[in-house]
């Protein structure tokens, strides 16, 4: 019985789609009792689409626009046909349209699901109300809120959320992803990147929270002090443009590669000396997790949650609001410090929350209580 829906903008390789997925291809029952709504036609067979079929999980499209009424109208429809007990919602800002559906459809149970922290004054007053309006809605028709962290968790403001549950749910890394040693000089041939050259890199979508604008001011330092570091960027997103004319002001089209969305992340990670995320919010990165497994230094924007660190001995803190050369600096210090290895580093992660074993059971043991 598919008793389980899903509701998610598009199957692209963030990392929201890639901890789902990671829940699917792990775990028999969810696959069996769940199915996926994408709301973007544009991104919804993309990605991890093609492997969502071969896991035998279903997927349709109720397309959302810029008018919420016929989003609502559209998906109360298509939950009132496919008859689940269940809605989670994983699309931060308007979950309330979709738990407001869910709960006209007659759905018992109603979640919705941040991912992200709650930071909406990069938007127009005309979007923030709209977002304003949808989580009004939220308040009144979710039946329980989970957050990817509990800074995420913490970031919404909840005065009229007194009724409704709350709860942190860590996205957990699939640890076996990380179980066979890489080879992190072929990464290197593959991408033109000498043995010895310092290299430094971040995974994530290219939009503005990921602070990648300084990301490329911060690499300008660093390669005024070591000349042949190189920088690889893995992802993509709405900022591509704008971030490709930055390095080619800065003259570095030669030394910082845009790798595009890419499906071998853990490898990439063993090739690199340093991860650098200047983030400017987030809410719990898979791709610092993933960083920490592969035994990676890493220098963080101390706007992430430290609930992230797990394992401390690896990770620098530094404000965004900083230099990029005293970031830069901090990159020579952790390329200087003794590595930790890749497998001491599995095992701490083994053991936290951020398993992907604990976040698959957190999550059924969620469903199971909140069905009762």
């Amino acid at each position: 019985m598919r008793d389980i829906i899903h509701i998610l903008g598009g199957l692209e390789r963030g990392g929201i789609e890639t901890w789902l997925m990671r829940c699917f291809r792990k775990s028999e029952e969810l696959r069996q009792r769940s199915r996926v709504i994408t709301t973007v036609p544009g991104i919804a067979k993309t990605g991890h689409y093609e492997e969502l079929m071969q896991l035998g999980v279903p997927m349709e499209t109720v397309a959302f626009s810029k008018s919420a009424l016929p989003y609502i109208i559209r998906l109360r429809a298509a939950l009132k046909r496919l008859k689940p007990r269940i809605v989670h919602s994983h699309q931060n800002y308007l979950c309330g349209l979709s738990t407001l559906a869910a709960r006209m459809a007659g759905v018992p149970l109603r979640i919705a699901h941040y991912h992200g922290t709650y930071a909406t004054q990069r938007f127009s007053l005309a979007r923030r109300l709209y977002i304003q309006a949808a989580r009004q809605a939220e308040s009144a028709t979710a039946s329980l809120v989970i957050g990817c962290s509990q800074a995420a968790l913490d970031s919404y403001p909840s005065p009229s959320w007194k009724n409704v549950a709350r709860r942190v749910l860590y996205c957990g890394c699939e640890l076996s992803e990380y179980a066979k040693e890489g080879d992190p000089a072929a990464i290197r041939d593959e991408l033109q990147i000498a043995d010895n050259a310092l290299l430094i890199g971040t995974v994530g979508r290219l939009t503005m929270e990921k602070n990648h604008g300084f990301l490329i001011d911060i690499f300008a330092q660093l390669v005024k002090r070591r000349p042949g570091a190189m920088l690889i960027i893995a992802g993509d997103g709405v900022n591509r443009i704008q971030l490709e004319a930055k390095i080619q002001r800065e003259g570095l089209q030669q030394k910082v590669k845009l790798l595009g969305s890419r499906d071998d992340i853990p490898h990439l990670l063993q090739a690199m000396d340093v991860f650098v995320f200047p983030s400017l919010y987030e809410g719990l990165p898979i791709a610092m997790l993933e960083a920490q497994i592969a035994g990676r230094p890493c220098v963080v924007s101390n706007r992430i949650t430290a609930e992230t660190d797990v394992v401390p001995e690896l990770i620098e803190r530094l404000s965004p609001e900083i230099s990029a050369a005293e970031w830069a600096d901090a990159i020579l210090r952790a390329a200087g410090r003794s590595p930790l290895s890749r497998e001491r580093a599995m095992q701490i992660v083994a053991t936290s929350p951020h398993n992907i074993d604990n976040s698959i059971q957190t999550l059924l043991d969620t469903y199971s209580e909140f069905l009762k």
